[in-house]
């Protein structure tokens, strides 16, 4: 996943990104960020979002957007996507193939699989009986005396029978449907969370969130100055949560949610704008049909770690604040600077501004995440299969702009 994500989370939480075995977060089920890791563990500053590496389950590298361009002349030269864009998981060298492969079957569904194996037995079936039939003729007439440039023809088209055809389930409309509404989301996205953070900010600065407190009897004074109330025992330290970042943690969730939508929906658009514009036989369906296969599981991933947000808010911050007993401040304003301290910074007014920063940064990484996971998806799939035989004419689209299927 995203080296940015992982960045946030570790920021965040303190801790490595969950392992899949032996872990119970909804985060185990998505594969760990590979690359450097980012600041250490006992850096509690917030790591901002906006400048972190963005990648996915099939990609490292640049940000550019990619969908610069519907080319498999580029895509052939760089790996299997566009120059400009991210390269894919096979160029990565530390990347198990089988691991590649276990994850991709625990995403399909097995009655899409069944009808991955019927496509492809059908076709194999029909494609060595064209074959067949092909190289007869060619023997045919090259024992009556075929001229060598026809019976090199005739063994051309008998190789192309045996390969994939160029072009096979490409889809440029619903690739331009893509690019356009993953750019938009994108937009909105950041849109969103820059207004979430303002909100937020707001209503946790100290003229809003320091009179809350002591109205619900958090702050005590003791010898020496001012303490919170309570020795900050598990139990205290959730309540205190509940309290002040509880609301702030499910607003977050929501905002993932809305995102989430709009992806989800999306999905099923291309998909049918893609089946109508290139379904034409059986060989043509392998490939919607493996996208078929792998978004069930792909949607349940995205939508098990948006849901697992809050309860990744509410058990970092009892992990982290705690035993506050012995932390007795001078004034109540600095108490309320430090009361969250694990997340204290300076440019914040306090540790629970700090909070907030950084779980935006988590929730704002999930979404950046999935949308380039989609991004490079559906750049992956709409492209169609080639295998890097030469390239047809281009056709023109209906905007006048050339294109490679």
């Amino acid at each position: 996943m995203s080296q940015r994500l992982f960045h946030c989370y570790r920021a965040f939480t303190g801790k490595e990104w969950p392992q899949a075995t032996g872990s119970s977060s909804a985060l185990s089920t998505m594969p760990a960020p590979s690359g450097r890791p980012g600041n250490s563990a006992g850096n509690s500053a917030p790591v901002s979002a906006a400048s972190k590496e963005q990648t996915t389950l099939f990609s490292t590298g640049s940000k550019a957007s990619p969908f610069s361009s519907f080319d498999t002349k580029n895509a052939a030269a760089s790996g299997g996507l566009p120059q400009n864009g991210p390269r894919t998981w096979q160029a990565r060298g530390k990347t198990d193939p089988v691991e590649v492969l276990r994850f991709l079957a625990h995403l399909s569904d097995p009655n899409h699989s069944v009808l991955l194996r019927a496509l492809l037995d059908r076709e194999h079936a029909a494609r060595r009986e064209e074959l067949a039939r092909r190289m007869e003729e060619a023997r045919i007439r090259e024992r009556f005396g075929l001229p060598d440039s026809l019976r090199a023809t005739e063994s051309t088209d008998a190789l192309q029978l045996a390969l994939p055809l160029p072009e096979l389930s490409a889809g440029p409309s619903a690739y331009r449907l893509a690019e356009e509404r993953l750019s938009w989301l994108r937009d909105e996205s950041a849109v969103k969370f820059a207004e979430f953070r303002d909100k937020w900010r707001k209503r946790l600065a100290p003229s809003q969130l320091l009179p809350f407190l002591h109205r619900n009897q958090w702050i005590v004074k003791t010898d020496g100055g001012v303490t919170v109330a309570g020795k900050g025992s598990r139990k205290e330290a959730k309540m205190l949560y509940l309290q002040s970042l509880h609301d702030m943690a499910s607003d977050a969730e929501r905002q993932v949610s809305a995102i989430s939508g709009h992806v989800f929906r999306l999905q099923g658009e291309l998909a049918a704008s893609w089946h109508k514009e290139s379904i034409t036989d059986d060989r043509s369906r392998l490939l919607p049909a493996l996208e078929s296969a792998l978004r069930e599981g792909e949607t349940a991933i995205f939508k098990s770690v948006r849901l697992s947000l809050g309860d990744i808010a509410a058990e970092t911050f009892m992990d982290r604040v705690n035993r506050w007993d012995k932390r007795i401040y001078a004034s109540e304003e600095e108490l309320f600077r430090g009361a969250a301290w694990p997340w204290y910074h300076p440019r914040y007014r306090s540790g629970f501004e700090g909070f907030l920063e950084a779980f935006a940064d988590l929730a704002e990484a999930v979404t950046a995440s999935m949308l380039t996971h989609y991004e490079i998806k559906w750049n992956l799939f709409l492209r169609g299969l080639s295998p890097g035989m030469p390239q047809r004419r281009p056709q023109p689209l209906s905007s006048g702009e050339n294109i490679h299927a």
